[in-house]
């Protein structure tokens, strides 16, 4: 069965306040252990943030290997009303292609709302700013992490096969893959900053970049969304451990 180590170690964090709560799935010797303290468990759904971006990239190795979209293909081939540009889709996933950490323009809409920063920055905004940066961004460039350019390619992939990127990465990625409670629109945990209660981010637009909740059960019944727990990260035998596109997800 799991270590004790790691159980043990998240209780004492919990019982010195350092974490309001926490959720556990830990694999050893083909066994799964799950539990959490602090009135979490299971069950209990988090925001996992910029690990979103590893679902967005498994989506572009996706679509690639179904021949859909080439890695090398200029981003701008699926951004509609864009001058042609250099920066690839592999750029956008790798944080090559240049573009800055945040989409120009954002500031004005976090101020509106602080506590929740990028809730009301409007998908027109992105594709409006997306048009110019990709324009001239050149590709290639050292890495320089860009939610900005994970926001743009979770867009990208949705113009190119026709569906919203966020019911596109629950289709191909989350439900072959069992991920029944990995979704997008949930209510997770009570979140905390410096010991303060904060309330949940909405990404939006940027969903692509960190939209993803997710809790620690196994599989359930088919849902749509991708907020998660911690079982979908941790079973034997899991599939991302071997992951081959063709092998493991329908062509439709």
């Amino acid at each position: 069965m799991a270590p004790l180590s790691i159980p043990s170690g998240l209780r004492t964090l919990v019982d010195k306040g350092e974490l309001p709560s926490a959720a556990y799935a830990v694999v050893c010797d083909g066994e799964v252990a799950v539990g959490g303290f602090g009135g979490a468990g299971p069950e209990s759904v988090f925001q996992i943030g910029s690990v979103t971006k590893v679902v967005t990239g498994l989506l572009l190795a996706d679509m690639a290997d179904r021949g859909q979209v080439l890695l090398s293909d200029p981003a701008t081939k699926y951004l509609p009303g864009a001058a042609p540009g250099r920066a690839t889709l592999a750029d956008l996933a790798t944080h090559t292609s240049g573009l800055p950490r945040l989409p120009p323009g954002l500031r004005r809409y976090a101020l509106l709302r602080p506590g929740d920063p990028y809730a009301w920055y409007p998908a027109g905004a992105l594709v409006r700013a997306g048009r110019r940066s990709l324009a001239t961004a050149a590709g290639g460039q050292p890495y320089l992490y860009s939610n900005y350019g994970f926001g743009l390619l979770g867009y990208l992939l949705g113009q190119a096969e026709g569906v919203p990127y966020m019911k596109l990465a629950e289709q191909r990625i989350c439900g072959p893959l069992g991920m029944s409670a990995t979704r997008f629109n949930a209510t997770p945990v009570q979140g905390y900053s410096r010991g303060r209660p904060v309330g949940s981010w909405h990404l939006g637009a940027l969903s692509a970049a960190g939209g993803l909740q997710l809790h620690c059960h196994g599989p359930r019944a088919p849902a749509g969304g991708v907020p998660g727990t911690g079982e979908h990260r941790a079973r034997p035998g899991d599939p991302l451990r071997a992951y081959s596109p063709r092998d493991s997800l329908p062509d439709g």
